[in-house]
């Protein structure tokens, strides 16, 4: 027996703009309160730069709290007499 389609989205916007798309009703409060505004509707190519550059700091950072703690070891085995 050939398996029966599972979901399909084919007539959701219609139906959504049947009863027009509104906005939350308390919207310019929330907006307010937002601590940071959202990235939805910004330019995506902005987003995308955006996601690579935070990445790049995050990544930067790893890299710089590694490398200092590299040195701190170097520096500790160095100062330490190696026992025989």
């Amino acid at each position: 027996m050939v398996k029966s389609k599972n979901h399909t989205n084919r007539n959701a916007s219609f139906k959504a703009m049947r009863n027009g798309m509104k906005k939350p009703k308390c919207w310019k409060l929330k907006v307010k309160s937002l601590k940071y505004r959202g990235m939805k509707g910004m330019d995506p190519q902005f987003r995308r730069n955006q996601k690579y550059a935070k990445l790049g700091m995050k990544k930067a950072a790893l890299r710089k709290k590694q490398s200092e703690r590299d040195q701190k070891r170097n520096k500790d085995s160095k100062s330490q007499p190696k026992s025989k």
